[in-house]
């Protein structure tokens, strides 16, 4: 056996065995890349080693492949009934983008292009003119290297969405952002997002070694590992999923007491909130809702606490009970009693980056 085929072993056993940090630490189990699995992806993938697998429903993949099955097979001469699940699932993706970028010839050629400022192609090596996404990162980062922020555990960093451009070509999934924006919010609930955002930081690698996985960047004087673009943008389509399922709770599943003129929360009107939005044990509710507690809280007002100043909840009444909402015992007595929508300067807070990316897809 070769030195180079050695090496090469040697390299993809690092790969198996190297663990990730969390994005997030509400999803704390670190991820090990399995590199077995990405070689056998490999041959599938265009794009890249994750063309947002975890973000599409099931049962969306399921109508893609029985619509085009016959006409995918009969075209591509492969056989999806002897593909995995998983691997299925990957190549149908893998189609759906090829489509878009074929329709949009100048996406694909952003990364591969010579006379591209994105230009970045390894030229030698085992991955010899394959499109070089650390390379690619660290040309957006000259960008956006006064747009970094940290996730709220510090494992990694990434650039704010409302920063980026519209028009970029995100590293990926190799659609510009408003495409992929558009993509996840197409019938994408509030839990499915967080889970595809959040749990597993493996899916949005995209260096080819064990000691480039990511790009990397100096963020209050420490280097960190640099999430693609593309999180950036789940990220917020998350965020944004969470807002909307805030405001459903806060207008929908509240009662006024007639006695006590309290509001309070009706339970079943909660749950099918809830069921709507992809939650249906008390664990998702809560991982969904920490994660997301993590982007929208402010100084002085979790989440919890925003859904009940929209609602109108008063946490001084004596017949108030925070518990139900929350889903975990906590003093009232150590809640804000004063709401947040009477505090100007607590709404900017939590709406800034919103505001800034309503600003730029505006524009």
């Amino acid at each position: 056996m070769s030195y180079k085929k050695t090496d090469k072993i040697i390299e993809n056993w690092r790969m198996s065995t190297r663990s990730l940090p969390p994005i997030s630490n509400h999803f704390d189990t670190t991820q090990p890349l399995n590199e077995n699995w990405r070689d056998k992806l490999a041959g599938l993938m265009a794009a890249s080693t994750m063309v947002l697998g975890f973000a599409v429903g099931v049962d969306y993949l399921k109508d893609l492949e029985k619509q085009s099955k016959e006409r995918i097979e009969q075209r591509d001469k492969v056989d999806l009934d002897s593909m995995s699940k998983e691997e299925r699932y990957h190549y149908l993706l893998k189609q759906h983008y090829q489509e878009i970028v074929e329709k949009n010839p100048e996406l694909g050629k952003k990364f591969t292009d010579p006379e591209s400022d994105m230009y970045s192609v390894f030229d030698k090596g085992d991955y010899k003119g394959e499109i070089d996404r650390v390379g690619v990162m660290n040309k957006y980062l000259k960008t956006y290297e006064s747009d970094l922020n940290l996730t709220d555990n510090g494992n990694y960093a990434y650039v704010e969405p409302g920063a980026i451009d519209p028009d970029d070509t995100l590293p990926l999934s190799g659609v510009t952002a408003d495409q992929y924006r558009e993509y996840l919010s197409a019938g994408k609930n509030f839990m499915e997002l967080t889970r595809t955002t959040m749990k597993n930081p493996k899916t949005w690698s995209y260096g080819k070694t064990a000691a480039s996985q990511f790009a990397s960047a100096q963020v209050d004087g420490r280097a960190k590992q640099v999430l693609p673009l593309d999180w950036s943008i789940a990220m917020d389509a998350t965020t944004t999923q969470g807002q909307q399922f805030m405001e459903e709770v806060a207008g929908q599943a509240y009662d006024i007491n007639p006695e006590t003129k309290q509001k309070v929360l009706n339970l079943d009107k909660f749950k099918k909130i809830k069921k709507k939005h992809g939650m249906h044990q008390a664990s998702d509710y809560q991982t969904a809702m920490w994660s997301l507690n993590d982007f929208l809280s402010t100084d002085s007002h979790t989440v919890w606490d925003q859904i009940e100043d929209f609602a109108g909840v008063n946490r001084t009444h004596p017949d108030y009970d925070p518990t139900t909402l929350r889903g975990y015992d906590v003093d009232s007595g150590s809640l804000p009693s004063e709401s947040s929508m009477k505090n100007p300067g607590m709404q900017e807070t939590t709406t800034k980056r919103r505001k800034l990316c309503v600003r730029i897809l505006k524009s």
